[in-house]
């Protein structure tokens, strides 16, 4: 819908909010992932951690709001068009729990036949 009412330009600026707000968001994932499996050893080590993600957060947030005051309608329309993907991630995700839900129940149902074959 946007390709056909849109320039090129005005396209990007609709999802350059949109990007800096999940880079924020994949930052703040980072804080709570570390911080909920702390005696868990990190797969990647961050010279001065947390300090540049704290930097980074920072960053990012001054940097939406500089881009949310300089082109409010465009951010958010931008995010508008995200949202409107959460009905599908949603749906995907829904239907991925009941797979994984099987997936489970068939491999403890495998565990009981493999201990009373014993």
């Amino acid at each position: 819908m946007l390709v056909l009412v849109g320039t090129f330009n005005t396209i990007i600026s609709y999802f350059i909010f949109a990007a800096v707000v999940l880079l924020t968001l994949t930052g703040a994932g980072l804080f709570k992932a570390r911080s909920r499996n702390r005696e868990a050893v990190p797969v990647f080590s961050t010279p001065g951690y947390p300090v540049p993600l704290v930097v980074f957060l920072v960053l990012m947030s001054l940097l939406m709001l500089l881009l949310l005051m300089h082109s409010p309608r465009e951010a958010l329309l931008g995010i508008a068009a995200v949202l409107a993907g959460l009905p599908v991630y949603y749906f995907f995700r829904r239907k991925s729990d009941r797979e994984s839900e099987f997936a489970l129940a068939q491999i403890a149902d495998f565990r009981r036949e493999a201990e009373l074959g014993r």
